[in-house]
């Protein structure tokens, strides 16, 4: 299995999927949580170099994020207000989501 980086430092976890990656990838990652996962994005924020697309999984709000530069990151979407339960639902749909990424 594919490791991905857990960061917990701001209070929130964020799970880091990709780094330095191509938009190509944010679609393969979307495909997954649409496709397999029978998720829907309920709010999309896009500009230049940065989307945010928050999505509902097992009832945690949470946001599939991407910056060019960064990334592509899972996060909740109430950030330092997220209860831990929402917080190991980023952990699950990260595991979720690499498993499809590996068998692609």
């Amino acid at each position: 299995m594919q490791h991905f980086d857990v960061n917990t430092t701001n209070g929130w976890t964020e799970v880091i999927l990709l780094k330095d990656c191509e938009m190509q990838k944010v679609s393969q990652v979307a495909a997954i949580l649409t496709d397999k996962l029978n998720i829907q994005f309920t709010q999309r924020m896009n500009n230049t170099d940065t989307l945010y697309w928050d999505f509902k999984y097992e009832g945690a709000e949470l946001c599939l994020h991407y910056n060019l530069y960064l990334g592509i990151s899972i996060h909740p979407v109430c950030l330092k207000e997220a209860e831990e339960w929402e917080n190991e639902a980023v952990i699950k749909v990260s595991k979720e989501i690499l498993s499809n990424l590996l068998s692609l």
